[in-house]
């Protein structure tokens, strides 16, 4: 079954949509971003879209190539702020200090579920919010009867924004997970394995249908370039084989984009009920 992500986001939006006219506060989002590739300008064209149909200000603040690591943490200080939810947009250039940026964005504006605070509260079993690609993969999961406890699960890739919240979360719902880099000898065997197969390297065709068991759910998340369209890591022929598969574009990218605002709604709430409770 491939699934049709963009149908279940405009579901999704329409509901969220009466939450937010009914929340008793103007939602406001902002992302910094520094010289975006092709991937993430899709990304943030669609997050303009939706914030549009949603009624939410969105305001993208664009620094320069050469911006200093200073620079991200003194927007990081304004915007929060100014602004119910801030969003770092990576990837980021390699001079910028990462790690450092991310200890500085505020868990309470946290909408990615990125900053060093959200990552030491998922690790803890808090799961307030959900970064919004794996609360994309919980819906999916949800809507079509997979569970993922006792399932054994890959996880291809360990970046900040798929594969590691990724990890997390299967474990948390007690999956046997195992986590594929590049650096893995046994690859072929752990994605030959899978019950269930997460994605998120960014590299074209990485996974091709003979890599894969028959009955498979692949989530694909990943995200690059290829004669300029935007593609997965799985190969399309992969869904012939698979029991569910994300398609790239139109699978979990725009469920994940909804999940960010469902994100910025819920922090508005719970901080407006502690400012309420001080």
């Amino acid at each position: 079954m491939i699934i049709d992500g963009k149908k279940i986001a405009e579901e999704m939006t329409r509901a969220l949509r009466a939450r937010v006219l009914a929340h008793s506060a103007p939602l406001t989002l902002a992302i910094i971003s520094i010289a975006p590739n092709f991937a993430t300008e899709k990304y943030l064209n669609i997050k303009r879209r939706v914030a549009s149909a949603l009624g939410v200000e969105l305001v993208v603040s664009e620094l320069a190539h050469d911006a200093t690591t200073d620079d991200v943490l003194g927007e990081i200080a304004r915007l929060s702020t100014a602004y119910s939810g801030i969003v770092l947009q990576l990837p980021y250039p390699d001079h910028i200090a990462i790690e450092q940026a991310l200890a500085a964005l505020p868990r309470h504006r946290d909408v990615d579920a990125i900053g060093t605070d959200a990552v030491t509260a998922m690790e803890h079993g808090d799961w307030q919010i959900m970064p919004p690609v794996v609360g994309a993969i919980a819906a999916i999961a949800r809507e079509h009867g997979i569970s993922f406890a006792g399932k054994r699960v890959g996880v291809v890739g360990h970046g900040r924004l798929v594969g590691k919240p990724a990890v997390l979360w299967a474990k948390h719902e007690g999956a046997l997970v195992t986590t594929v880099t590049k650096e893995s000898v046994d690859r072929a065997d752990i994605i030959k394995a899978a019950d269930i197969l997460i994605l998120g390297a960014g590299v074209s065709g990485l996974v091709v249908p003979s890599a894969i068991k028959d009955g498979v759910a692949v989530f694909d998340a990943g995200a690059s370039e290829d004669g300029g369209r935007l593609v997965g890591d799985a190969d399309p022929l992969c869904a012939e084989k698979a029991s569910l598969f994300t398609p790239v574009p139109g699978g979990i990218g725009p469920i994940a984009i909804v999940k960010l605002f469902e994100n910025l709604l819920t922090l508005s709430i719970s901080n407006a009920q502690s400012d309420h409770g001080h």
